[in-house]
């Protein structure tokens, strides 16, 4: 027969993610970044992550963490193709740094007298200048937002 089942039910969700263990895998950060939190809080869910000791591993996946963090800190600026001779320039990961986009935009746009707008979807970490602005941008960011970031957090990246 059927067991009742009592309502409500508790539901441990994973401190990182915020999904529960069972689907920490599939989750936008990856068991990777949910290893610590799942060997410390849930350590019967996933008894094959126990390859190091439970401190080494968490120690060793913090730097690895941090490693990651560093790396991904740094503004990209493409400049992109459209037709002939007009291009956009794409400058992705200003929020990272705390800096609000809709009010940058609206700051490039009196600069450079042109049309910028945020990427939408997938790009919503994105400006996206119309036209070449490539020798300009760094300057005229650092200028507006120098207290956030600075000319070594910027890469150009190539198409």
């Amino acid at each position: 027969m059927e067991e009742h089942q009592e309502y409500p039910v508790d539901v441990l969700y994973c401190g990182v993610c915020s999904l529960p263990p069972d689907f920490c895998k599939y989750g936008p950060k990856g068991l990777k970044r949910c290893k610590p939190w799942l060997m410390k809080h849930v350590p019967d869910m996933y008894p094959n992550l126990d390859e190091l000791s439970s401190e080494e591993s968490v120690e060793a996946n913090e730097e690895e963490l941090e490693a990651e963090e560093q790396q991904k800190e740094l503004v990209s600026i493409k400049i992109l193709k459209r037709t002939k001779r007009k291009a956009t320039t794409n400058v992705k990961g200003l929020g990272e740094f705390g800096i609000r986009l809709k009010p940058a935009c609206k700051y490039l746009r009196g600069k450079f007298a042109c049309g910028v707008s945020v990427g939408k979807g997938v790009d919503s970490d994105t400006i996206i200048i119309q036209g070449n602005k490539k020798l300009d941008i760094i300057q005229v960011i650092v200028e507006k937002y120098g207290e956030f970031i600075s000319e070594d957090d910027f890469v150009f990246e190539e198409k």
